[in-house]
């Protein structure tokens, strides 16, 4: 068996020189001990920093913790999930670890809410940074704003926009008895080109998928978007004082629709963009207030202006939506759901929630047993045996999460020590039209989920 030496040296100046297999390695998140024993922490050579043969993992001695010096400027294939960096910081030395575990997705399926619980674990430390101008607080969303795959992830990237923007450990000997983590719900759609910068970087990494019976899932992205303010309303009394026929016309197309935007001037943009032509101008948008009402959220969906008499003949077959919906909308739920129309207000709420399309593209890179999934509805139902099926996928001790567990007024387990979005829900029911045709868009895509997972949580987590 191949063997290499170098010398291992703890944060306390002990010394020692040890050997260890590099043709073998267990691909996956790798916890040595029982907890309460301290790792070994290896610095490693910047000579032996070199690509594996086969998995870039096979560079990690087993049962020690492998930290390289920046100054090595590792490159890709020769760091793994849970590889340690050393950061010089005004004349003092700092560690941060690449993830051992992120959490992709989905959105508004209860990603914070897991990522808080797990934050309580003695040997897990979360994301620490913040970068507002691209994500939410505690959200990297690193690898989703990298750029096509073309583009190098250099070392400098890495180190300076990944590691030490939040994964900096609170003191170095952390490196003996924590690993990091970090959740980003938009790495879940982001596509095969970023997974596989991911997979250049953390080929062993751990992942955890939350999903969320998918039509509650949409109805809550879409409160969640008109909290943040990006839900305009086209005024109905828009005038057809132009002298252009055409505009006049898709004015009275455009009338009493919605449009998510960040702002007016986008939502004006967006609008030029799609229809090739200025009808709608910021004087005839009104943003609403949160909550949205439901018959917004029907205004969203084009329910409202989308009674007909007639089914679309070309597209009943291929989407089992309402009768009265008009070829329109059969149209774009149908363009939504075979990813033509990414971008859209529609393909941006609806998108999410087509989970097995997102999931089957992370297990191209990524075994089967890297990728757990748990289901929301599972987390509410029972919180505590969720963890303890998440703790054992990633071989992590067993901890004890009771103490910080209580019971809110709604019946759901939630941490005492964060903030429950559960807590209360502010909005009204969706209407039973928009559940209806939100089932039947979803009703397709859940089946293909359920055979993906190989088991029957779809069926007996989401049937009504």
């Amino acid at each position: 068996m191949a063997t290499a030496s170098f010398q291992l040296v703890g944060f306390l100046a002990v010394s020692v020189t040890a050997e260890y297999p590099i043709s073998s390695w267990d691909v996956g998140l790798q916890f040595y001990g029982d907890g309460s024993k301290a790792l070994s922490t290896a610095i490693l050579p910047c000579a032996q920093l070199t690509p594996a043969a086969s998995s870039p993992a096979t560079i990690r001695p087993r049962g020690d913790r492998i930290v390289v010096d920046s100054a090595c400027r590792p490159a890709l294939g020769s760091v793994d999930a849970g590889v340690c960096v050393q950061l010089p910081s005004q004349g003092r030395v700092q560690v941060a670890c690449l993830p051992s575990l992120v959490i992709f997705g989905f959105q508004k399926c209860g990603t914070g809410e897991l990522q808080g619980w797990l934050s309580a674990h003695p040997v897990l430390h979360r994301w620490q940074g913040n970068l507002p101008q691209k994500s939410g607080a505690g959200e990297p969303d690193f690898f989703n704003h990298l750029g096509s795959s073309s583009k190098k992830m250099s070392s400098h990237t890495w180190i300076e926009n990944y590691l030490r923007a939040g994964f900096i450990l609170t003191k170095p000997s952390d490196a003996t008895r924590q690993y990091t983590f970090e959740k980003s719900p938009n790495y879940g759609h982001m596509g095969l080109e970023k997974i596989a910068l991911m997979h250049s970087l953390l080929p062993s990494l751990k992942l955890i998928a939350l999903v969320r019976e998918p039509t509650a899932r949409a109805y809550s992205g879409f409160q969640h978007t008109c909290m943040k303010g990006r839900v305009f309303h086209v005024n109905t009394d828009l005038g057809m004082s132009s002298k252009s026929e055409a505009r006049n016309l898709l004015r009275r197309e455009l009338a009493g629709r919605i449009v998510i935007a960040e702002n007016k001037t986008q939502a004006v943009e967006g609008l030029y963009l799609r229809f090739g032509r200025f009808a709608i101008f910021e004087v005839h948008l009104r943003q609403l207030e949160y909550p949205c009402p439901p018959s917004a959220f029907d205004d969203f969906l084009m329910l409202p202006n989308a009674v007909s008499d007639q089914q679309s003949p070309q597209r009943s077959a291929s989407i089992p939506i309402q009768p009265h919906l008009n070829e329109e909308v059969q149209e774009s739920l149908l363009d939504v759901r075979e990813d033509k129309v990414g971008g859209t207000s529609l393909s941006s709420i609806l998108s999410h929630g087509l989970y097995a399309k997102a999931i089957s593209e992370f297990q191209t890179l990524y075994r089967p047993e890297q990728l757990l999934t748990v289901f929301t509805e599972e987390m509410q139902s029972d919180l505590l045996q969720t963890l303890d099926k998440v703790m054992a996928f990633l071989g992590i001790p067993q901890f004890d999460y009771k103490p910080f567990a209580h019971r809110n007024a709604p019946g759901g387990v939630v941490a005492t020590f964060q903030r429950s979005k559960t807590a209360t829900s502010s909005y009204l029911p969706m209407s039973q039209r928009a559940r209806q045709v939100l089932e039947a868009f979803y009703a397709q895509p859940n089946l293909d989920l359920a055979k993906l997972l190989g088991d029957n949580r779809v069926e007996s987590l989401w049937t009504r």
